[in-house]
């Protein structure tokens, strides 16, 4: 049974990302890299009745990988149309070059994980500009902030708390400038709601104990996905990050050898 404290955040999160996806998105076309984990499901399935029309993109290295069976069965549920972007070594290895420049005119560090990290969202960014649309929506930034990181688990609660505050405010203020950089390159608008004002400031406010309790990373964020009607199929899904769960790192580290 939920406390009257969860109740109030959980109403309070959905309520907000409500409103942050509406006031940027109302009669947009959205395209929303897309994996079937609870962030990206969470968007789009607060866009669909604010923007003109919404298409996933789920990036993999094969029709079985994990995310697209995953995003397939979610985009299902939500009712909107999902494209497959299978990539192949050949594309990962020249893409890679690519993200790596960016990262490095972005002032980022390209480590093979930072680069892992930023192909599925080059890939279905790229896709999505084939397909005409110049506005993308993801999930980014719901991990740093509702504790959705397996290391944040190992922490003792005031460690989290540091920890989450410290990895989200980085974010915000310079990590998510490489993720835009990518997303220019296809001539598109990155929208991250998760880091809009409004949400950012009310999940940095939450009590560290609900978002990780009982053992469960994201509690609040699940708690406000199934209050919204998204089946536990979805809101309680546990999934590897999107460089895992599309192939690409696995191929990177073949490349790397």
């Amino acid at each position: 049974m939920m406390s009257d404290a969860e109740k109030r955040y959980t109403s309070d999160i959905a309520a907000a990302l409500a409103s942050a996806i509406r006031g940027k998105c109302e009669g947009k076309r959205v395209a929303v890299p897309f994996s079937g984990g609870i962030d990206s499901s969470l968007v789009a399935f607060l866009l669909k009745p604010f923007a003109s029309e919404v298409r996933l993109y789920v990036v993999g290295t094969g029709n079985h990988s994990p995310d697209i069976e995953a995003a397939h069965k979610a985009a299902e549920f939500i009712g909107l149309p999902i494209e497959d972007v299978i990539v192949s070594e050949n594309e990962i290895e020249t893409a890679a070059k690519e993200v790596e420049s960016i990262i490095k005119s972005a002032s980022g560090f390209p480590s093979i994980l930072q680069i892992s990290f930023e192909l599925p969202l080059y890939f279905a960014a790229r896709a999505a500009a084939a397909g005409g649309y110049n506005f993308l929506a993801t999930g980014q930034g719901a991990d740093e902030l509702f504790g959705g990181y397996s290391r944040y688990s190992a922490m003792s609660i005031e460690e989290f708390a540091k920890s989450s505050n410290y990895d989200s405010m980085k974010l915000k203020e310079s990590g998510i400038n490489i993720d835009k950089a990518v997303a220019a390159k296809f001539g598109a608008e990155l929208f991250c709601p998760f880091l809009e004002d409004g949400v950012f400031s009310l999940a940095r406010n939450i009590p560290p104990e609900l978002k990780i309790k009982d053992g469960v990373r994201k509690h609040i964020l699940r708690a406000a996905a199934a209050s919204l009607g998204l089946p536990e199929e979805i809101s309680q899904r546990k999934k590897k990050a999107a460089q895992y769960g599309s192939g690409i790192m696995k191929v990177l580290e073949r490349l790397q050898k």
